[in-house]
């Protein structure tokens, strides 16, 4: 009857609000300091146990990359299997993350690259027949519903994903534009994708709540109907915002930034952040407004400058860098941020070059010897959302610091300052 039926109703609103709160606290990050809201993305090397620690006990989420333990003879998915191991085993909360790019970047380090290779019905081909190969990797034709299927089941390819695999960084997520296929299967093709990544999504929601995060949030614009890729996360958990005051956000020949694009980026992660609570976002800051990503094995500023030198100046110099670049990428961080975004820094993806430190050979790695004594300082909850006081400026309060983001000045106009007197580096105001 109505009242019967009524009951049930009531009963599954509760029950699902009950699994979405639990799924949403496991992903709500605390207040106490900036380090509470740490995440990174990283290669290729076998972690040692002393790494382990300091990962699993500094960072709220691990994601493993692509080439994982190559090196070392492994393949990807073996190399992220025996890391997300030794994470566990140092923190067991420390969650893992699985990288896995829809436009198979990398592939040739996994396993799963025979099978993909074994099956030339399964890779993308143009309006023209010719197969699409991206900077020499064939590419996943997403409507082939075989394909998808292989796509969907590498990730929990080995044994033990429940327990050490808790979601998937799913690179390329956004929109792409490819030569010589017209806009209306490129929008197909996109929606394909989106839908292919809601299936991984629901996937983990029936494993153990973990969170699909498709890397895509961007200032691009290659899609009208959506600029910046926000649909994504209609499709998924999670999103991913790679590039901040970087790249497409900056003028190419000088590195200044482009304001509305830097502000716009904040703006999605605000929106977003507010939108839902269970869902997650999660932003990568770098040493600076880099304008290219590979010269000397590292990215690059306007002019093709970079630290040089012997090997430990190099590093020395990005070490110098990131600390530099901290203060704002924080307070740019933290005047949107809520308990569900989460916060990187490096120069870039391999291990050494910015996520763990190398105190005993500071030439061998990008990270500050002393780590980042900032994250370590209390902050508590923000009081308020950012409040803007001038073009491209704003202020937010937390409960024991107050932060001035100014893209105008990035460096010198920005401040972290803490109740106690201190400003972001810990001298005395």
């Amino acid at each position: 009857d109505e009242m019967a039926m009524a009951n049930v109703l009531l009963t599954t609103v509760v029950l699902c609000c009950a699994i979405s709160s639990a799924r949403s606290d496991k992903w709500q990050h605390g207040w106490d300091t900036a380090q509470g809201s740490w995440w990174g993305d990283f290669g290729h090397t076998l972690l040692t146990e002393e790494q382990a620690r300091f990962l699993a006990n500094k960072y709220q989420l691990v994601s493993l990359e692509k080439c994982t333990g190559q090196s070392e003879g492994l393949l990807t998915e073996d190399g992220i299997y025996h890391n997300a191991k030794m994470l566990k085993a140092a923190n067991s909360s420390v969650k893992v993350a699985f990288y896995w790019s829809t436009e198979l970047m990398g592939l040739s380090c996994y396993e799963a690259n025979a099978t993909f290779m074994a099956h030339p019905e399964w890779w993308l081909r143009d309006d023209n027949g010719n197969v699409v190969n991206n900077k020499g990797t064939l590419q996943l034709d997403v409507t082939n519903a075989a394909a998808v299927d292989w796509w969907l089941s590498v990730p929990f390819s080995r044994n033990g994903t429940a327990e050490l695999i808790d979601g998937v960084l799913a690179d390329g997520s956004g929109y792409k534009r490819t030569a010589n296929i017209s806009d209306a299967r490129l929008d197909m093709l996109w929606q394909a994708k989106l839908d292919m990544i809601a299936k991984l999504q629901h996937k983990f929601d029936a494993l153990n709540g973990g969170v699909v995060f498709g890397n895509g949030l961007s200032e691009y614009d290659l899609n009208p109907a959506d600029p910046h890729n926000l649909q994504i996360l209609n499709h998924t958990r999670g999103v991913q915002n790679e590039h901040f005051a970087a790249f497409e956000q900056v003028v190419s020949s000088t590195g200044a930034l482009k304001l509305d694009k830097v502000a716009n980026v904040l703006d999605n992660v605000q929106y977003l952040a507010n939108r839902n609570a269970s869902q997650v976002i999660f932003c990568s800051f770098w040493a600076g407004p880099y304008v290219g990503s590979s010269k000397n094995g590292f990215p690059y500023f306007a002019g093709g400058k970079q630290p040089t030198g012997t090997r430990a100046q190099v590093f020395e110099g990005w070490q110098q860098l990131l600390l530099k670049y901290l203060p704002f990428n924080l307070a740019a961080f933290l005047s949107v941020a809520e308990s569900n975004v989460y916060m990187a820094q490096s120069v870039w993806y391999s291990l050494n070059l910015g996520f763990v430190p190398c105190p005993e050979a500071p030439d061998s790695c990008a990270a500050p010897p002393n780590w980042y004594p900032l994250l370590s300082k209390p902050l508590g909850a923000p009081k308020a959302p950012r409040r803007q006081v001038g073009p491209y400026k704003w202020t937010r309060e937390f409960e024991h610091a107050f932060v001035t983001l100014d893209l105008n000045s990035p460096l010198n106009g920005t401040s972290i300052v803490w109740h106690d007197g201190s400003n972001f580096d810990g001298s005395s105001v």
